[in-house]
């Protein structure tokens, strides 16, 4: 993500101890792009690019293989349970398929 508050002016309003600051702007009920313009906070992460530099919405990082992982760590969990629950109940316990 490229860095905010590049312009002088806007530079030297920044409080260094809270970078958050960049952000604000004049009219409270706005949100700061990277490129120092401001638009209305309700259209910051609503899934479309309303800023010019589509810094309003932040891509996720997750790559592939975390998902087919995830993915198979839910069934695995899911086949678990249903064995389980199979036993505890000593209906056709043998009939597991």
């Amino acid at each position: 993500m490229p860095d905010i508050c590049l312009t002088p002016d806007m530079a030297g309003r920044v409080n260094l101890s809270d970078p958050s600051s960049c952000r604000a702007c004049p009219d409270q009920t706005e949100w700061r792009c990277n490129n120092g313009l401001c638009i209305n906070a309700t259209l910051h992460r609503n899934g479309v690019p309303d800023c010019i530099d589509g810094s309003d919405e932040e891509e996720l990082d997750i790559r592939w293989y975390i998902i087919i992982i995830a993915t198979v760590l839910i069934v695995l969990t899911g086949i678990g349970i249903s064995f389980t629950c199979r036993l505890l109940n000593k209906k056709n316990s043998m009939g597991f398929f």
